[in-house]
């Protein structure tokens, strides 16, 4: 700006003689005001041209400075000092493509590759002393009822290509930058870029895509080989509300359970571990000892859970490179959250049926405990029952003299016990049995488990057949035993109540 001040300064110096010259011009005379002054004393134009072509134009209401400088409807330039105005361009028209202001600066080559930073608009503001006020360095408002407002479109292309050099350069749409360069002065907080939106039906503070939205931008080809971000971030993340994906079944297709999750995790063991944070300080990574996974580990199981990506080497504004351009794999570890879930349901069905059959094996021990304790009573029963036969025997066998039992073998004759008749019966049935000699006799009728029920004779029985009619209208269907007890003999048959 000052320089552009300067040249209107020479020019009028050095042309001042030329315009003492002129037909319409004059130095003096001015009817409407005093003092001297540069300039047409009607309504006429005062234009400075060189080479046939106007260089600046001054009217009644236009102010121009440039090539073809000619004056335009409804346009103001200001240049102000004391009335603190450093620059004002107004334009006001219903026409299209209207520019409040338009800087270009064009770095032509032959070819031979040069260093150069060149800055369409440089804005800067320095305050000495404590400024408790705001300081804006460039301030854009854009107050409109168009169908979109623009507070700041910024473009940034690399359009000159051949695609044979090696492309290092960077195109930036936009960089905010915010440093404390006085670090006494403690500083509260930098705030780089700051979005904020409010009071639409749809809200969005900032808004990127990896995909181009803008006609300007057709000729901008998104390929699957490329590295696409909507959004790449070095260093923490805060989050205060909920991070959501879109994951609604209209979305999506070829929709099926996932299988073999179990599996799956079973083939990648978990780490601990510490980033490597003085060799890659350019990345931010976390210190301290960390929880997670390795990618070359992943990939084996799950190839597309795992990424290689670059990470492009980064330039200052000045252009000169701060940290390399460097290759990684990453993990997409949000997907691995419905293969957990896939694997906790597995792992509970597996559970549950592994319960059913524990409770099967419960049941099953239970029966076999309750057998076991039916078998102990019976076993009980019986050795109750073989003592009181034992007994019974040593009471009808003795012969009253010795007192010692008389053997079946000496006497060669043994006590026959006849099955029942009728077998199986309804409400009585009979006994038959026959005894080589007089004897003392018991007849004892039992349970299936040998438990006794009742004793039918016991006393001094004759030689020769006997019998006993037995009355069962009482007992309950099933089967039973009836034992003699006689002479050391013990002699069982079985019987059947219908």
């Amino acid at each position: 700006m000052k320089t552009i001040i300067r040249i209107t300064i020479l020019s009028l110096l050095f042309l001042s003689p030329a315009i003492a010259g002129a037909q319409f011009w004059q130095l003096t005379g001015n009817s409407a005001g005093s003092g001297d002054f540069v300039g047409t004393s009607n309504l006429q134009d005062l234009r400075f041209a060189t080479d046939g072509s106007v260089r600046m134009t001054l009217s009644q209401s236009d102010a121009n400075l440039g090539l073809n400088a000619a004056p335009l409807s409804n346009v103001n330039f200001r240049i102000l000092q004391n009335q603190l105005v450093g620059l004002q361009i107004n334009s006001s028209s219903t026409g299209a493509n209207i520019a409040g202001a338009r800087f270009l600066v064009n770095t032509a080559s032959s070819g031979t590759p040069f260093t150069a930073s060149n800055n369409g608009v440089n804005s800067e503001i320095i305050t000495t002393g404590s400024n408790l006020g705001v300081n804006r360095g460039f301030a854009t408002v854009v107050n409109s009822r168009a169908a979109q407002n623009y507070g700041l479109l910024a473009f940034a292309q690399n359009a000159f290509l051949t695609g044979t050099e090696t492309p290092q350069s960077y195109n930036i749409g936009a960089r905010g930058i915010a440093l404390n360069v006085l670090p006494n002065e403690q500083a509260g907080v930098n705030f780089g870029v700051i979005g904020e939106a409010c009071g639409a039906r749809i809200n969005i503070g900032l808004y990127g895509s990896d995909k181009p939205t803008d006609t300007q931008q057709q000729s901008c080809v998104v390929t699957s080989s490329q590295q696409n971000w909507a959004l790449y971030l070095i260093g923490n993340v805060q989050v205060s509300g909920a991070a959501i994906a879109p994951s609604d079944e209209n979305l999506k297709q070829n929709i099926t359970d996932l299988q073999g999750a179990t599996e799956i995790l079973s083939q990648i063991s978990a780490k601990t571990y510490e980033f490597k944070t003085e060799e890659y300080d350019f990345l931010s990574l976390p210190q301290g000892t960390r929880f997670g996974l390795i990618s070359q580990q992943v990939e084996e199981v799950l190839p597309t859970l795992v990424m290689d990506y670059t990470h492009p080497a980064m330039s200052n504004t000045e252009n000169e490179q701060i940290s390399p351009e460097v290759v990684i794999k990453g993990i997409n570890y949000d997907q691995f959250i419905p293969i957990l879930i896939a694997a906790f349901n597995e792992q509970s069905t597996l559970l549950n049926s592994k319960s059913e059959e524990v409770i099967e094996l419960q049941s099953e021990v239970e029966d076999l405990q309750s057998q076991l304790q039916l078998m102990q009573q019976q076993m009980a029963s019986m050795i109750t029952v073989v003592q009181a036969m034992q007994a019974k025997t040593n009471n009808c066998c003795n012969d009253g003299s010795t007192g010692s039992l008389t053997s079946p073998a000496e006497t060669n004759d043994r006590v026959k016990l006849l099955q029942n008749t009728p077998n199986p019966f309804d409400t009585s049935t009979r006994i038959d049995f026959t005894l080589p000699a007089d004897a003392n006799l018991v007849l004892e009728l039992s349970d299936a488990q040998g438990r006794p029920l009742r004793t039918l004779l016991d006393g001094q029985m004759h030689a020769g057949p006997q019998s006993v009619m037995f009355d069962g209208s009482s007992l309950a269907s099933g089967m039973y035993f009836y034992t003699v007890y006689s002479n050391g003999e013990i002699i069982t048959k079985k019987m059947v109540k219908k």
